[in-house]
């Protein structure tokens, strides 16, 4: 391996090493699924805490009017939980694959940001 190879090759790897804490947040939002449905965990987004959301199988099933659910319980900030409303076309978008972006109600004057 000659210089110039040498360089690249650390190049390569500094750039891939500065794009590792994107790539998992991206990938890091979606948790496990099971027979109930998909839970889901909140963005980062600087509060210093998260929040998980299960969205039921049977809500993206039979979208319907929507669905409406609350956050788990975070002992940060006093214990909290927020509210994520969805609605039949973000239900059915999920269903097809594709992602929604959601915004929780505000509780204990902060939001949060699922990826669902």
């Amino acid at each position: 391996m000659n210089r110039r190879d040498f360089l690249e090759q650390i190049a390569k790897s500094v750039l891939l090493m500065a794009a590792a804490p994107l790539i998992s947040r991206c990938s890091a939002n979606q948790g496990a699924t099971s027979a109930a449905g998909t839970t889901y965990t909140s963005l980062s987004d600087g509060t210093r805490h998260q929040h998980t959301f299960l969205l039921p199988n049977t809500a993206v099933q039979a979208p319907g009017a929507g669905y409406t659910g609350n956050t788990s319980t975070s002992l940060a900030d006093g214990g909290h939980y927020h509210t994520i409303t969805l609605t039949s076309n973000d239900l059915s978008n999920i269903a097809a694959g594709s992602v929604v972006n959601k915004a929780t109600s505000t509780s204990a004057a902060h939001s949060h940001n699922f990826s669902l």
